[in-house]
């Protein structure tokens, strides 16, 4: 079983979320999503976020007809620590060593990988997926002052060719703050779910 690991914030999950991961399987990328919320993401550890409980009920009902998704709460077992991906990759491949785990990010944290904690080893040993962000056109160039050179050519052949969704997390908070629902891009249990949890206020 192939399975794309999706971590994130889902501070909403959105549509956006959901296509791609739809495109990913229908794509033959991977035979399963796993989404896991992040508790605590170290990129964003300084800013306030929507309480773990409230992001993972969102994304239940996000998910709610998508048999080839599923959802993650490991990185709520450990509240006292940020949320590495690289430690939550080595406690998935532990505790499910007959999984064949793949990473999916996107095409902005590519840009970024080699700032993260323990970032070579985590591309040496996973396979990396990038779907494409708007604004964020990956190359060689770019990566290769960073990665060995076989790594930084690996790195670039893994991005997919996927259509790109022009809702972000951060787009839908500001419009919820300003008193508009983009309809469009949530679906109606996570927007039922935000009006009667009075959330992004």
């Amino acid at each position: 079983m192939r399975t794309a690991v999706f971590g994130g914030t889902f501070d909403p999950p959105h549509s956006g979320h959901i296509a791609l991961a739809r495109a990913v399987i229908n794509g033959g990328y991977a035979d399963k999503i796993l989404f896991i919320p992040a508790f605590r993401p170290p990129h964003k550890a300084d800013k306030h976020a929507t309480p773990f409980a409230d992001r993972a009920a969102m994304l239940t009902l996000a998910l709610h007809d998508f048999p080839a998704a599923e959802i993650s709460l490991l990185e709520a077992q450990h509240p006292e620590r940020l949320s590495y991906t690289f430690e939550t990759m080595c406690e998935l491949t532990a505790a499910h060593p007959e999984q064949r785990y793949r990473l999916l990010i996107g095409a902005d944290s590519l840009v970024q990988l080699h700032r993260w904690h323990r970032a070579r080893e985590l591309a040496e040993r996973w396979p990396i997926l990038t779907y494409p962000r708007p604004g964020f056109p990956v190359t060689l160039a770019e990566l290769a002052p960073h990665w060995p050179e076989l790594l930084a050519r690996k790195l670039v052949q893994s991005i997919m060719e996927l259509p790109v969704s022009a809702w972000s997390s951060t787009a839908i908070r500001t419009e919820l703050r300003q008193g508009r629902c983009p309809a469009d891009a949530l679906v109606p249990g996570v927007i039922k779910y935000i009006q009667e949890k009075r959330l992004y206020r």
